[in-house]
């Protein structure tokens, strides 16, 4: 009996989560690491699931997708903004903790850095959604408040 083996392509999600949303942002990446491919070709292997690739053009794709926060470097997955689960939970609680100065209000400064320590960061953004988090915590600065 054959085993069936299968894969997700998800060059699309990846290219927006790298800032690029159309198959022509994908060229000249692909050109820069010596990868020449038409326009259809570059259009056919971001809309379509490839039968096969070639390991250049694998490799070239693989490179251009970086997985690194753009803010502290750690590899990993990434979030909107491509920062790491860390900045981002950094950044959610500081306009969470926002003392309208721009910085966090004092007193909640050790709760803040107790949360973005914790061994695994994802933690803190469920908690930051949860009921057991503080509402001051767990809503989202509305645009007047920003």
């Amino acid at each position: 009996m054959k085993r069936q083996v299968s894969y997700k392509w998800r060059l699309r999600e990846v290219m927006a989560a790298a800032g690029m949303f159309a198959a022509t942002d994908l060229e000249p990446h692909l050109h820069d690491r010596g990868v020449t491919l038409s326009s259809v070709q570059v259009w056919r292997l971001v809309t379509q699931t490839p039968e096969r690739l070639s390991l250049p053009v694998l490799a070239a794709l693989c490179d251009i997708a970086t997985f690194f926060c753009d803010r502290c470097g750690f590899e990993g997955h990434l979030h909107t903004g491509r920062l790491c689960t860390r900045c981002t939970l950094s950044d959610q609680l500081h306009q969470a903790l926002d003392d309208g100065s721009g910085r966090v209000h004092p007193p909640l400064a050790p709760l803040m850095a107790a949360v973005v320590a914790m061994p695994e960061p994802k933690n803190g953004l469920s908690w930051r959604r949860g009921r057991s988090a503080p509402d001051r915590v767990r809503r989202r600065p509305r645009d007047s408040e920003r």
